[in-house]
Order: C-alpha cells, then structure tokens, then sequence
C-alpha cells in the first residue's frame, strides 16, 4: 500500500546517447521505502 506518490526517478546509464534519451520511471519515494522496510523488520521480529 503506497501512501505517499511515487517519484519520477532518472535512469542513469553509461552509454554515449544518455542525454538524448532522459528516462524516467516511477518509483517508491525513499521515506516509503524506508518505511516498508521497518515495517517488515518490525513484524518479523513477533
């Protein structure tokens, strides 16, 4: 369950063409990962 929105984040790749192509994809922001993450700690400690 999301509950911030995702974040465009930038593909970055090391090939010459990286700056005609400037992809993007949505993503977690890092608070909701950091949060998914203690979450799951969190429960499996029980």
């Amino acid at each position: 369950m999301l509950v911030l929105q995702p974040e465009q984040w930038r593909i970055y790749h090391p090939y010459s063409d990286a700056e005609q192509l400037a992809l993007t994809v949505p993503a977690y922001a890092l608070d909701e990962m950091l949060a998914e993450k203690l979450r799951a700690i969190l429960v499996q400690s029980e």
